[in-house]
């Protein structure tokens, strides 16, 4: 009796560690509380009794309560806040299968519904999740480089080169040359003048 009671223990830490996997919030629940998730994944009423834990500041979801021909298929249609603020979702969540399978589909959910929110509160004409994100990137002489992640979007303006700075060794030998170059072409130009005599500039 013990070595079964044993065995069923180890099978279902095992299959509980499965479904932390899928969800990995999880984790931050005690095995009591992941149990009791996972045994109720159905009833949408009972989970509100553990959503707080799953989602910060969240204190209940707002469902729509499954028809008799439709049995154990609920379907989320918005959070409400520990304070009573309702969010209401782009998309309905239908609870179907697994809770620890529609759990994320909730959780993306609940972040473009807010990421809606605040851009019909700043006032922007498109959700903030259709707006290009761009990234900056500094490279050697504090240059600033933008690079557009989205498809279609503007090239990767180049920087340009760089030439040799004055006060380097490199510059003041391309210095040194320059005048001795422009110090030759004068002599030059003075000496092909005198051969030809005073008569001519």
């Amino acid at each position: 009796m013990k070595a079964a009671l044993t065995h069923c223990h180890k099978s279902l830490l095992h299959q509980l560690a499965r479904r932390l996997q899928k969800f990995p919030r999880f984790y931050f629940l005690s095995l009591e509380d992941v149990l009791h998730i996972v045994c109720n994944g159905y009833d949408l009423r009972q989970i509100n009794n553990y959503i707080i834990k799953l989602f910060e500041n969240i204190g209940e979801l707002t469902y729509t309560e499954p028809d008799e021909s439709e049995k154990n298929l609920f379907e989320i249609t918005g959070v409400k806040s520990v304070l009573g603020e309702h969010l209401p979702l782009k998309q309905a969540i239908v609870c179907e299968g697994q809770i620890e399978s529609w759990l994320p589909l909730l959780l993306s959910g609940i972040t473009s519904a807010l990421q809606t929110q605040l851009a019909v509160v700043m006032g922007a004409e498109v959700p903030l999740e259709d707006v290009p994100k761009k990234k900056a990137i500094r490279s050697a002489g504090s240059r600033k480089i933008v690079v557009h992640s989205s498809q279609g979007s503007r090239p990767t303006s180049k920087q340009k080169p760089m030439g040799k700075l004055p006060g380097s060794r490199a510059g003041r030998k391309a210095e040194d040359k320059r005048a001795q170059s422009q110090s030759r072409s004068k002599f030059q130009l003075r000496r092909l003048r005198l051969s030809r005599g005073p008569w001519t500039m």
